[in-house]
């Protein structure tokens, strides 16, 4: 009979395989440290831009601290003359940029001493730099034509810690980074009290009407913990940003809230914003990606600009209870349209799930817009799944080519068993 120890591995093994077909595992155990390594195929049908294709995916995976690896061989075969494409052709799609990366390069991990160093290769989801003011919520696997490889890195030394965000690792796109400091630890005062930050973010190809060209940012800001006590944390916080060399400006001030108690933790964000010129709050937010590409006939974020200054507002909120987690945000713009977004996962024993949905109200020539996905696996045992996802985004061009966005619906599922040693 297997031991607890080695049955909790091949469990947490078989957990992080979340779609997972046919598997093998070998776990190799040293006093130091152990390592696990798992071969895996997905198989399955996929509907993408009114296509069906068969799914072929092996997936290899291996962990031991400090690192973490997961590879990936999509393969999507069109399913026969039934269907649009020839039978057997796979889909030359999937590989015909440098941003489909991260199909093959799905996590990368490396993590040195408690909070020292990380960096965390693959999609980015949900990602904040900072109070959020720049980069909040950025998302780079919402659009199904690209899977680029972003990056995540953070650094700690004493009173400095700095965090570094990149789009997409092999391209000239979203560049992001804060440096904060703990001015007070250097007079002997306690930790994680007052910070001051400062913010810089690049896009080396933001879409404009014409050619695609460059959009930076810069800023600065501070937050103080005004209350703190075990389970509870009140943080409010200013940063004043710049669209460099563009007119334009912000201002935002803010409150944060942070409740940790034994099950449930909860963390709420609001936030009062002046804007003025060329400059947009929480401009890299998790529709970015959709944005920047034109997968609307909105007029691209880098050409709005208002002479008054403008007020809008934020409300955030992050939940976690026991092993469900949800995001929500609702911000306003000009003329009294809303933007929202929610985002809820699930890690429970026999069920992984994990949905977002974006709204996109009408401003500044930005029409309406709702963005939906989700992706789910059901563990019958640990042995066997069943996986699937399904979404529904608009179709990239056909606002340019005169014909208005296009409803695009993104289906897959398919079945696995998994077999450990």
């Amino acid at each position: 009979m297997a031991s607890p120890l080695r049955r909790a591995a091949l469990t947490w093994l078989f957990r992080l395989l979340s779609s997972v077909g046919l598997s093998a595992l070998v776990t190799q155990a040293t006093s130091a440290r152990a390592a696990e390594l798992a071969l895996s195929l997905n198989v399955g049908p996929d509907l993408q831009a009114r296509e069906w294709f068969a799914r072929v995916e092996p997936q290899l995976s291996f962990s031991s601290e400090p690192l973490k690896l997961e590879l990936a061989a999509p393969l999507r075969l069109a399913m026969g003359p039934l269907f649009e494409g020839e039978p057997g052709a796979y889909r030359e799609r999937d590989f015909d940029s440098s941003s489909d990366a991260g199909r093959v390069l799905r996590r990368l991990e490396v993590t040195l001493g408690r909070d020292a160093f990380s960096l965390r290769v693959g999609p980015l989801s949900h990602a904040r730099l900072g109070h959020g003011t720049l980069v909040q919520g950025f998302t780079n696997e919402l659009d199904p034509e690209q899977a680029p490889a972003g990056a995540m890195m953070a650094i700690r030394s004493g009173p400095l810690a700095a965090e570094l965000l990149a789009s997409d690792i092999t391209r000239s796109e979203l560049f992001a980074g804060t440096l904060s400091l703990e001015p007070l630890t250097l007079l002997g005062f306690a930790t994680d009290r007052f910070h001051l930050l400062v913010s810089g973010a690049v896009d080396g190809s933001a879409p404009t009407p014409g050619e695609a060209r460059q959009v930076s940012f810069i800023g600065a800001g501070s937050d103080l913990v005004l209350l703190r006590f075990d389970s509870f944390r009140l943080t409010p916080y200013f940063d004043a940003n710049a669209r460099a060399f563009e007119h334009g400006v912000g201002l935002h001030a803010g409150l944060m809230l942070d409740i940790d108690l034994t099950l449930t933790s909860f963390s709420l964000q609001a936030e009062w914003r002046r804007a003025r010129g060329a400059y947009l709050p929480d401009y890299f937010d998790v529709a970015y990606q959709l944005e920047r590409l034109a997968w609307s006939d909105a007029l691209p974020k880098s050409s709005v600009e208002r002479e008054e200054p403008w007020d809008s507002a934020l409300v955030t909120l992050r939940a976690s209870f026991a092993s469900i987690d949800i995001q929500t945000s609702v911000s306003t713009r000009p003329g009294g349209a809303l933007d929202g977004s929610l985002v809820l996962s699930t890690n429970l024993p026999l069920l992984n799930f994990a949905a977002v949905g974006v709204w996109r109200g009408e401003s500044e020539g930005r029409p309406e817009r709702l963005l939906m996905a989700a992706q789910s696996t059901l563990r019958f045992t640990d042995m066997l799944y069943l996986w699937s996802h399904a979404g529904r985004l608009y179709e990239l061009g056909s606002a340019q080519r005169g014909e208005g966005p296009k409803p695009l619906w993104l289906l897959g599922a398919g079945a696995g068993m998994a077999m450990g040693l």
